[in-house]
């Protein structure tokens, strides 16, 4: 737990220093430009969320960031995940929101520096080290969800067992194993709708009479 609470605490730190450092050289509005045509350093202060959203909502987000950042930690706290992208994800998530609400508290606003300009009619957004924690660790815990998916339907498939051609589920019969005859089930095959005396009895006879006896006047005419 220690090792996370590190490194959020380092994810904090770049972006309140490079936020400093955009305001110690640049004057809002003022670029910088770093790779031609491709990316720059422009300062402006954002009144919004994540890449100027809703602008002018300060309070809002404020509540918003805290309600989030508590109910992270306090998930964290309560549940101990063991998933490495999991830890990593929410201590993202954690790292922006926080370096995001100390601008807003101290500031009014978020200082926002990273343009990306090679195609201003897709992209036109600038933002700073903690909105891109913020994106990356919201799109690693939804990797996440969708291989803990995966792997959770691959298990429901698995301990289903494979069926056989009927839809029983119990496959084929291993060779050597005995099978159930259907003309000995319930009862002798030669006369299953009787008993089982009345089937002994009619084997051991020949003649069909209970006993083997013989009926009365069948013996010798003499």
């Amino acid at each position: 737990m220690i090792i996370w609470l590190i490194i959020a605490a380092v994810l904090v730190a770049a972006d309140q220093l490079t936020k400093y450092l955009t305001v110690a050289n640049l004057e809002p509005g003022e670029s910088a430009e770093l790779i031609k045509g491709v990316f720059r350093f422009t300062y402006i202060r954002n009144e919004g969320a994540a890449f100027g959203i809703l602008a002018d909502h300060r309070w809002v987000f404020l509540v918003l960031s805290t309600a989030a950042i508590a109910g992270i930690v306090y998930f964290v706290l309560r549940y101990r995940p063991k998933s490495r992208l999991v830890m990593t994800s929410l201590t993202l998530i954690v790292a922006g929101g926080i370096g995001n609400m100390i601008d807003r508290v101290r500031l009014g606003y978020v200082i926002d520096f990273l343009d990306f300009c090679a195609f201003p009619k897709l992209w036109m957004w600038i933002f700073n080290v903690a909105d891109s924690c913020v994106v990356i660790g919201s799109g690693l815990l939804l990797l996440y969800l969708i291989l803990d998916l995966i792997k959770a339907n691959r298990e429901s498939k698995n301990s289903s067992g494979p069926e056989d051609g009927n839809g029983t589920g119990d496959g084929p019969v291993p060779a050597g194993s005995a099978q159930p005859n259907p003309d000995t089930e319930g009862g002798d095959g030669d006369c299953p709708d009787q008993g089982a005396e009345d089937c002994e009895g009619g084997s051991d006879g020949g003649d069909g009479s209970p006993g083997g006896e013989k009926e009365p006047g069948a013996g010798s005419s003499d």
